[in-house]
């Protein structure tokens, strides 16, 4: 007892000593800002209703002349469409630090077709997989062209996606769960019947994303699926992966280069009301559409090797690391712009016939772009410093996950 009572009294002294010193010094504070929340975008083309077919969207260019592209977890098919291969996608993502996929989802004409499409097994094999604890999910609605939804199929559509939302696996942003839609001037979109649905559903609300910037009372947030300076006529050009890092970030490679200036971070949130909106930064991983005839040729980004002044500035993995970076300070720079969230997209994970993609191939198959992201993502952290002149200390604060980091009392 009186050895308790001794070391309880040293231990007061000891701090109240540590408090004088505080107290006298000039006192400041810097608290550990919280990690982004990583997604992904995710096509899912990689399918087929013929077991012994390549996946649809394998054409014999990406076949034949780009091989590397080839995921380790399709078969030799380019086949992804199982349970088994998604659930070793989330190891691998989740082990990365991606937080969820969000699915580019298409609508077929009507429920039964869209539900047995190939291009939206994806999602359906994320909410069978035994590890999808590991991550979340969204849902992009694509919109275009190439896959319309009519007006008098809009309310099928939102009526089809809202028991989606109250999964437990869905991503939430301010509470509510999170709808990109690919095409959002589309003049056939019910937003009030979105928010209808939604709420007799039991939910607050959805929260909509734009491609592009949408109107402040309609969209959310913005978040660009890709972007890519421009098509060629003719024969497909080549550029350097900085270039189009730099289109969206707007971080010049050398002091010289204004071509993309302010970057599309920036010129895409400069009309944002803070608090009315929010701009979620899309890092791209790469752009390079030659596999695919259908599409036309254009300018790629994905040469490994494209040396400027000395300099790399081909795809690796440690450009496109920096380019992550790039968009955690622009987090950090624009707190009023992001989402509380602090939301960054990567284009894409699995977008071989464009050229986004960033997960397992035969040309990386140790994983390095993924190992590239874990690097560079911050690890949440208990520690908060606190600098108070000649002293400095390192308090161990708890906080329940997604709960906001505040500096403490000095």
């Amino acid at each position: 007892m009186m050895f308790h009572r001794l070391f309880c009294n040293c231990c007061r002294s000891l701090y109240l000593t540590v408090a004088a010193i505080a107290t006298i010094s000039v006192a400041t504070t810097a608290a550990v800002a919280s990690p982004p929340k990583v997604g992904a975008f995710y096509f899912e083309g990689w399918y087929h209703d013929t077991p012994e077919a390549r996946g649809a969207f394998v054409t014999d260019q990406l076949y034949y002349d780009f091989p590397d592209r080839r995921a380790t977890y399709m078969n030799e098919l380019w086949r992804a469409d199982t349970v088994e291969a998604m659930e070793k996608q989330i190891d691998l993502a989740a082990d990365a630090g991606i937080s969820f996929f969000t699915f580019n989802w298409y609508w077929n004409g009507a429920v039964e077709p869209t539900l047995g499409n190939g291009m939206n097994s994806g999602l359906a094999n994320f909410l069978q997989a035994s590890n999808n604890h590991r991550m979340e999910f969204s849902i992009q609605v694509n919109n275009d062209s190439v896959t319309p939804i009519a007006q008098n199929e809009w309310h099928e559509v939102v009526d089809l996606l809202t028991p989606y939302f109250n999964h437990d696996r869905h991503v939430k942003v301010g509470g509510k769960p999170l709808l990109n839609i690919f095409n959002p001037v589309d003049p056939h979109i019910p937003f009030d019947y979105i928010q209808q649905a939604a709420q007799a559903a039991g939910l607050d609300g959805v929260a909509l994303t734009s491609d592009a910037r949408g109107a402040a009372d309609r969209f959310d947030n913005i978040a660009l699926y890709a972007a890519m300076p421009g098509y060629e006529v003719g024969e497909a050009v080549a550029y350097p992966y900085k270039n189009l890092t730099y289109l969206m970030d707007g971080v010049a490679p050398r002091e010289s280069d204004t071509w993309a200036d302010p970057g599309l971070w920036n010129s895409q949130s400069a009309n944002i009301v803070p608090g009315e909106q929010a701009f979620i930064p899309t890092v791209m991983s790469g752009f390079d559409t030659r596999p695919w005839p259908h599409v036309d040729p254009s300018w790629y980004f994905n040469n490994p090797e494209y040396y400027i002044d000395g300099e790399n500035w081909g795809r690796t993995p440690e450009n496109f690391a920096a380019h992550f970076q790039n968009a955690i300070d622009w987090l950090d720079a624009n707190p009023h712009l992001a989402t509380d969230e602090r939301i960054i997209m990567i284009y894409a994970w699995n977008e071989f016939g464009e050229g986004g993609y960033i997960a397992p191939t035969l040309g990386d198959p140790d994983g390095a772009y993924l190992q590239a992201l874990r690097n560079v993502i911050p690890e949440p952290s208990a520690l908060v410093l606190v600098s108070t002149g000649a002293l400095i200390l390192l308090r161990r604060r708890h906080r329940r996950p997604g709960a906001p980091v505040e500096p403490p009392a000095v």
